[in-house]
């Protein structure tokens, strides 16, 4: 299951989420790390900043639960839940698949600028990055992201994912 809403956050709660995230320090994520699962070629950015106990979560995380069907976790967040992410023009993240285990059965990811590129892609489905787009979808099917030419900003995560994600990501 795929949903694309657009215009998902009202302006005052996705300006709220973008002031939470923005000129924040950020840092390098690519596959010369530790892996989930599947080895996966990517590369992208992870913004270091308050989002997970910034009170400007909850209007997200109460609209994903009503596209869920259940209710999302919203105190006490890992790193996987919720986060903030740049990808530039050198970034991208190749064919892969998360185990609904211990991914959890759903992930999003909220677009915060326009693209012309860079789209979520799987078997028959292209989606491009729009301002305030939210692209929500099962877990545990093929898909990719390709590279964009320009700097996109999202806020993304498996809402449901275990502990044992970040343990393995750890180390």
């Amino acid at each position: 299951m795929i949903t694309i809403v657009d215009n998902f956050l009202n302006e005052i709660e996705l300006k709220n989420l973008e002031d939470t995230i923005k000129n924040k320090e950020y840092r390098l994520l690519d596959d010369t790390g530790n892996h989930v699962g599947e080895y996966t070629k990517y590369r992208w950015f992870i913004i270091d900043s308050a989002l997970r106990s910034s009170e400007h979560r909850y209007p997200l995380l109460k609209k994903l639960s009503d596209v869920y069907g259940e209710e999302a976790p919203t105190e006490n967040l890992n790193t996987m839940q919720l986060f903030a992410k740049i990808f530039d023009k050198d970034s991208f993240c190749d064919h892969h698949r998360e185990d609904p285990h211990i991914y959890g059965n759903w992930v999003f990811m909220l677009y915060l600028t326009d693209e012309i590129d860079g789209a979520f892609c799987a078997e028959g489905l292209s989606v491009l990055p729009k301002r305030n787009r939210v692209l929500i979808t099962k877990v545990g099917f093929e898909h990719w992201v390709e590279k964009c030419s320009g700097t996109r900003l999202n806020i993304t995560g498996w809402s449901f994912c275990t502990d044992e994600v970040i343990k393995r990501w750890s180390g």
